[in-house]
């Protein structure tokens, strides 16, 4: 991933943005909870 985005940036470095693109790819490696966003809570 890191070695594309610094390709794409010396071919156009004004029209890349690596970090903001770069944790962007880290937000979708993230493992959503078990039972989705919508799960009842087992706390209370």
């Amino acid at each position: 991933m890191m070695d594309g985005l610094q390709l794409q940036w010396l071919l156009d470095p004004d029209a890349v943005d690596m970090v903001g693109l770069f944790e962007d790819f880290l937000h979708l490696l993230e493992i959503p909870p078990r039972g989705g966003a919508g799960a009842a809570s087992t706390e209370g």
